[in-house]
């Protein structure tokens, strides 16, 4: 059975709500993140040689119609459903979490265009068929698992730790200073990186490394004690204690590291200073 939930609505095609109105799907094999986005053709033919020039490397927004129909115990009741569903389906963009035999992703995304709603029985049982049609400007489906590593920093006696995160599932075995990261989904995967002090020695000028390229992301910047620095690949933000307020792009150079599809990487973690301190990654598959 695959079933839809629609945010924090309440609502999920396939099952039946708190309301005693039952939501299904049209038709009888759902297959709901069809199409897949369309790359963006940024094509164009070359003047100077044979053959054309490529820019193609995005793909476009997600974008689908959700379509089915509720069965409400009473007319009222379908008009409130309807009521519900137009709230959960708006302007506001909602996660979408599909879940699949064997297959559980979620997108955020929003109206995109003029929904339908179409009774089709006034009558106790009362039902309704609908269709919206769904647009998301991030393209990607991403896993309900956060995948987590974590490793403290380099020291002469080196030594194994592998802190425990209940209810996330941790995937790499950390050694001092290295972490391993690895991504089995279908695209490019972008961690989250923090990076806490230890009680009472600052980190200064910390770096992050790809093991096997050199490839690093360097931060000239000092994280005092009780402060920390959160490094977001994907969006490409640097933030002191997380707040928007408190950017610290400015102290960023090098490259930004993500996690390519079957990729498994080793990240080494080092600075000018940072004894006990700790870095932590965070990150979901990812697919289109």
């Amino acid at each position: 059975m695959t079933t839809a939930q629609l945010g924090d609505s309440g609502i999920t095609i396939g099952e039946t709500d708190s309301f005693g109105c039952r939501w299904g799907w049209s038709g009888d094999s759902p297959d709901p993140w069809s199409p897949s986005p369309s790359p963006r053709d940024v094509t164009g033919e070359n003047a100077t040689t044979h053959g054309a020039w490529d820019a193609t490397e995005f793909y476009g927004p997600r974008t689908f119609s959700l379509e089915g129909f509720v069965v409400a115990p009473s007319h009222e009741a379908l008009h409130q459903a309807k009521t519900r569903f137009w709230a959960a389906c708006g302007l506001r963009p909602f996660e979408l979490r599909i879940i699949e035999p064997g297959y559980d992703r979620f997108a955020t995304m929003r109206r995109g265009g003029e929904p339908s709603w179409k009774e089709i029985s006034p009558e106790s049982p009362a039902r309704a068929n609908f269709s919206v049609p769904l647009w998301g400007r991030d393209p990607r489906l991403y896993s309900t698992v956060l995948h987590t590593a974590s490793t403290r920093f380099p020291t002469t006696t080196g030594g194994l730790e592998v802190p425990l995160q209940v209810p996330f599932e941790l995937d790499a075995v950390a050694t001092s200073g290295e972490m391993n990261l690895q991504n089995t989904g279908s695209e490019d995967a972008w961690p989250v990186y923090r990076i806490d002090p230890a009680n009472s020695v600052p980190v200064v000028d910390p770096v992050i490394v790809e093991a096997a390229t050199g490839r690093a992301m360097r931060f000239k910047l000092t994280i005092n004690p009780g402060d920390w620095v959160t490094i977001d690949t994907r969006n490409h933000l640097v933030l002191g204690n997380g707040e928007p307020g408190a950017s610290r792009r400015s102290s960023f150079y090098g490259d930004w590291l993500s996690l390519e599809p079957g990729a498994s990487k080793t990240i080494r973690y080092a600075g000018a200073s940072g004894d006990g301190s700790t870095l932590s990654a965070a990150w979901r598959m990812t697919d289109i």
